[in-house]
C-alpha cells in the first residue's frame, strides 16, 4: 500500500502519526465527493481503515509509552486494519492512487495517503476541511499542429511542420493526396479507424514522403491509384531516404502497394494491415543495406502479401501472419530495378498459411507462376528463412526457385532451416534450372512433402550436396483474378496506445532483432501462444518465451540446466540503451486489461542496465512459480508492463517506453485446488 511504502522510509513519531489521521477525515471527505461513483466505495473503504488504525492511538500517552512499543503498536494497527481484506484494499487503494496519477498528475505512490509527507516532520499544518484543489491536467501534445483545429487540411498542416513536430489529424474522411518534404515529423492520427484518407480511385497516393525520419502512425490510407502511404527516395539522382516508419497503418485497396518503401534505408514498419492490393500489401525494394525491420503486420487478400525486390542488408521479417494471398512473401531480383541480385535477409517466427487465394486481384499474371506459395524465394541469394510455421499453402510451403527475367537469376546460398511446414502439394520445394544444389540448404524442417525428395538428404547444410535428381516447376494452373476496387473493407483494426499522450519520435534506425529469441509461432486455436508484445512504444520488441506451456510454471530448456525443467524469458530489442527496465504484473487478458489493476506497487527489475545493442533478455522467471509472480493464478488470464523510467528516472513525465505483453490461460477448466481461496 501507499502508507507503508510511505511509511517506511524512516520510522514515524508518535506525533507524525497521529497528525496523518487527523488529516484523514477531510482529504477522504473529498475523495468521495470527487472520485467517479464507481471509486467511491474505494475511497470509502481505505478511509474506515486508517479510521481503524487512528483509533488504535487514541489513548496512547507519549509520555508513558516507549518508543518500541509504539513501533509495535504502528506495526499491529497496520495489520488489524488489513486484516483478511488485505488484497481488497490494496487494489482500492491502487485505484485511487491510479485515478490521482490520471486525473491530478499525482506520480504513482503518492496518491491518497501520500499527500501528507509523512517522515517530514510537523513544520506545515495540516489541511483544513476544505477540499484540496485538483492539479491542473496539462496537454502533453499542446504544441501539435492539429487538423481540423488548426488546419483544414493534413497537407496545411504538414507544409507548416518544422523539424521535431507533430501533426495530429481528428476523425473524419480526407480526400487528399498529402506529399511530406520536410525530414524529422511525425504523422498521426487520434483514431486509426476513425481518421481516414480515401483516394477514391482518383488521387495516386495517400501519402508519399520525400524525407528523412518521417513516420506515419495511426491512420488508414484507401483507395488511392498506387500506394496508401509511400517512402521514397529518387530513382534517377539516387537519393536515398534515412528513416522511416509505418506504426499503426491500415491500406487497403490500393492501386499498387500498402505500405512502400523504396530506394530507402532505416526503416520499420509494424503492428500495420494490408489486403486488397494487385501488387503487394508490404513492399521494400532496392536498398542495400535496407537496415529495416517488418515485425507485427498482418497482409491478407493481395497478390503478394509482401514484395522484396532487391531488398537486402539487415532487413529482418518476423511475427507476422501472411495469409489468403495468391503468394505469402516474395523476397525476389528483377532487372527492373537496380541493386540485383537480393539477397541477405531474415524471414523468422511469421505465420504463413492459406495462400493460393483467388478471390483475389493482381497487377500482372507473371507471378501466378508462383500462385499458392506460402515463401518464394524467387532469385534471391545468402537468405535465411528460420522457425516459422508454413501451413496449407496451396501449392508450395517454402520455396526456393531461379527466377528468369531479362537476367537468369540464380537462388544461391539460402538456408531454410527448423521451419514447421505441412498442408502443401510440397511443403518443401527447389526449382534449379540446372540440377545443381547451388549452396542452398534444408536442415531441422519439420515437413511432409518435398521436391526433391528427402530434400534434407540431398540438400543438407552440414554436408557437401551432390547434383540433383528432380526439380520443381512453376504452378501450371489458371487462376481467377478481382478487381481490387470491389474488395471489401477491412474490419477495425487496434488503434495506437498513446495516440493523444505520446510525444513525437522521428524515425531511425530500426532494432535490433534478437533473431535466436524468435521460436516457431504456434497458431491461434492453441492458448498462450509464446508471447510477443501486444501493443508497445513504436521501435520497442518484447516477449515472454517459451510462454506459460504447461499452465502453472514457466517450462521449457535452460541452457546448462540439466534437468531442463524450467526456462521462462523475457527478451526483446531496441530498448534504451542504459535504461532500467522493469515489470508490472496485472491481472486479467489483454480484451480485459485495466492498468488500475496493476501491482504498481511491486516492479520488478528485468534489466538493470539495457547494454548498447538495445536487446534484452532475462531468466529471472526461469525458476518462478507464476503465483510468485502474480499472486494466484487467474482464470481469465494474466498480463505484464514492460517499461522504462526514462532517462529522468522518474515515471510519468513522458519520456518513458513501454510495452504489454498477455497471455491467456493454458491449463483449460481451472483445477479446483487452483481457485480455492477466489
Amino acid at each position: 500500500m501507499p502508507m507503508i511504502s510511505g511509511m517506511d522510509s524512516e520510522e514515524p513519531s508518535l506525533d507524525q502519526v497521529t497528525e496523518l489521521f487527523s488529516v484523514i477525515d477531510p482529504i477522504y471527505g473529498w475523495l468521495v465527493e470527487n472520485v467517479p461513483a464507481e471509486l467511491t466505495d474505494d475511497a470509502q473503504a481505505v478511509r474506515v481503515s486508517i479510521q481503524s488504525m487512528a483509533d488504535t492511538f487514541a489513548n496512547v500517552d507519549p509520555e508513558t509509552t516507549s518508543e518500541d512499543e509504539i513501533g509495535m503498536m504502528v506495526l499491529m494497527a497496520l495489520m488489524g486494519a488489513m486484516g483478511s481484506d488485505a488484497a481488497d484494499l490494496e487494489t482500492a487503494s491502487l485505484r485511487l492512487d491510479t485515478f490521482l496519477n490520471r486525473s491530478c498528475n499525482v506520480p504513482m505512490g503518492e496518491g491518497p495517503l501520500a499527500i501528507i509527507e509523512v517522515a517530514g516532520g510537523g513544520d506545515e499544518p495540516p489541511p483544513t476541511t476544505e477540499p484540496p484543489p485538483p492539479t491542473t491536467t496539462v496537454d502533453p501534445l499542446a504544441d501539435a499542429l492539429r487538423v481540423p483545429d488548426d488546419y483544414a487540411t493534413i497537407q496545411e498542416a504538414v507544409d507548416a511542420a518544422q523539424p521535431g513536430d507533430l501533426v495530429l489529424i481528428g476523425p473524419g474522411t480526407y480526400h487528399e493526396a498529402v506529399i511530406v518534404e520536410t525530414d524529422d515529423i511525425v504523422i498521426r492520427g487520434t483514431d486509426r479507424n476513425e481518421v481516414v484518407i480515401d483516394g477514391q480511385h482518383e488521387r495516386e497516393n495517400g501519402i508519399i514522403v520525400f524525407s528523412n525520419g518521417v513516420a506515419v502512425e495511426n491512420l488508414t490510407s484507401h483507395s488511392h491509384t498506387s500506394n496508401g502511404v509511400f517512402f521514397t527516395g529518387d530513382y534517377g539522382t539516387d537519393v536515398i531516404v534515412d528513416g522511416y516508419r509505418a506504426s499503426y497503418v491500415t491500406a487497403y485497396n490500393n492501386g499498387l502497394y500498402g505500405v512502400y518503401a523504396f530506394n530507402a534505408t532505416n526503416g520499420l514498419i509494424e503492428h500495420s494491415y494490408g489486403s486488397g492490393h494487385p501488387d503487394s500489401a508490404f513492399y521494400i525494394g532496392q536498398c542495400n543495406p535496407c537496415n529495416a525491420v517488418i515485425r507485427n503486420v498482418v497482409a491478407e487478400n493481395n497478390a503478394l502479401g509482401y514484395s522484396g525486390t532487391n531488398a537486402s542488408g539487415n532487413l529482418v521479417i518476423q511475427d507476422s501472419t501472411w495469409r489468403h494471398n495468391r503468394i505469402g512473401m516474395v523476397p525476389n531480383t528483377l532487372d527492373g530495378e537496380e541493386l540485383a541480385p537480393q539477397g541477405d535477409i531474415v524471414v523468422v517466427g511469421n505465420h504463413v498459411h492459406d495462400n493460393g487465394n483467388e478471390d483475389t486481384p493482381r497487377k500482372s499474371a507473371d507471378w501466378d507462376i508462383g500462385f499458392g506459395g506460402g515463401i518464394v524465394i524467387a532469385g534471391g541469394n545468402d537468405n535465411l528463412i528460420t522457425r516459422n510455421l508454413v501451413t496449407d499453402n496451396s501449392y508450395a510451403g517454402i520455396a526456393v526457385a531461379d527466377f528468369p527475367d531479362v537476367n537468369l537469376w540464380l537462388a544461391e546460398r539460402n538456408t531454410v532451416t527448423d521451419n514447421v511446414v505441412s498442408g502443401s502439394v510440397y511443403d518443401l520445394f527447389v526449382l534449379s534450372f540446372n540440377l545443381t544444389p547451388a549452396g542452398n540448404c534444408f536442415s531441422g524442417n519439420t515437413f511432409e512433402t518435398s521436391i526433391p525428395a528427402d530434400i534434407e538428404t540431398a540438400m543438407p547444410c552440414d554436408a557437401d550436396a551432390g547434383a540433383l535428381g528432380e526439380s520443381g516447376g512453376p504452378n501450371p494452373g489458371e487462376f481467377a483474378v478481382t478487381d481490387h476496387t470491389s474488395m471489401p473493407a477491412p474490419p477495425a483494426q487496434p488503434t495506437m496506445p498513446g495516440a493523444l499522450t505520446e510525444e513525437a519520435r522521428r524515425a531511425g534506425a530500426p532494432p535490433a532483432v534478437n533473431v535466436a529469441a524468435v521460436r516457431v509461432p504456434i497458431p491461434g486455436d492453441i492458448p498462450d501462444t509464446i508471447g510477443r508484445a501486444n501493443w508497445a512504444d513504436p521501435g520497442i520488441e518484447v516477449r515472454f518465451t517459451p510462454g506459460l506451456l504447461s499452465g502453472y510454471s514457466w517450462l521449457g530448456p535452460v541452457e546448462g540446466n540439466s534437468s531442463g525443467s524450467h526456462g521462462g524469458r523475457i527478451v526483446g530489442s531496441g530498448w534504451p540503451p542504459g535504461e532500467t527496465v522493469y515489470l508490472i504484473p496485472c491481472w486479467g487478458s489483454y480484451e480485459t486489461f485495466d492498468p488500475e489493476l496493476c501491482d504498481w506497487s511491486s516492479p520488478m527489475t528485468v534489466e538493470y542496465q539495457v547494454p548498447a545493442d538495445g536487446n534484452i533478455e532475462s531468466d529471472f522467471l526461469g525458476e518462478q512459480d507464476r503465483t510468485m509472480v502474480w499472486g494466484q493464478p487467474k482464470p481469465e488470464g494474466i498480463c505484464a508492463i514492460i517499461g522504462t523510467n526514462g532517462p529522468d528516472e522518474e515515471p510519468s513525465t513522458g519520456d518513458e517506453v513501454e510495452a504489454v505483453l498477455c497471455t491467456e490461460p493454458a491449463w483449460g477448466d481451472v483445477p479446483e485446488f487452483i481457485t480455492d481461496g477466489w
